[in-house]
């Protein structure tokens, strides 16, 4: 009788505690950061081009993989950090500086930078956006309108005095008498 054919497990290789050749192949080039894309990396780490899509996908799901890229990532975000708090700092110590120099133009921009850094000022931004016409609008929407019975649109009702002919005639006022 022959075995049921089952699904392999996508990470079997290296799941034993190490990984393989390739697979640390991909961990150092891929977190080198030189390559543009995952496939390139996985490419340059020996997996063949037409499975390379497929396995940087599997390797980047990797759990040790996965873990390797993140110290990585770490070490590197430690080492370049330049974050907000520090530029705020820096920010401050520059309007300190001006302020002590008497500059105060400089001063001031530095104070306007510390205050968008904090969230506490935000430029305005104008946003022009086009609006259609109502006639346009109305046209539009007649157009999408299927009748079955392939009559005309309907005529809106006239107000009371309005005649239907000419379009320019003008509406007489009812009398209550």
């Amino acid at each position: 009788m022959a075995k049921p054919m089952g699904k392999k497990s996508r990470h079997a290789k290296g799941d034993g505690g190490t990984l393989t050749q390739k697979q640390q192949a991909f961990v150092t080039l891929y977190g080198s950061g030189r390559f543009a894309t995952v496939t390139d990396a996985a490419i340059a780490a020996g997996y063949s081009q037409a499975s390379a899509r497929a396995q940087s996908y599997d390797l980047l799901h990797h759990p040790q993989i996965r873990a390797e890229l993140d110290k990585i990532a770490a070490t590197v975000r430690d080492k370049t950090a330049y974050n907000a708090v520090e530029a705020f700092r820096e920010t401050v110590r520059l309007r300190d500086a001006a302020e002590r120099d008497e500059q105060f133009s400089a001063a001031a921009k530095f104070n306007e930078q510390c205050l968008k850094l904090s969230g506490l000022l935000v430029d305005r931004q104008q946003l022009e956006v086009a609006l259609p016409s109502v006639a346009d609008a109305l046209a539009a929407a007649r157009s999408r309108v299927s009748w079955t019975d392939n009559r005309a649109f309907p005529s809106p009702p006239l107000p009371i005095g309005c005649q239907a002919e000419p379009i320019d005639a003008e509406c007489t006022e009812v009398s209550g008498t």
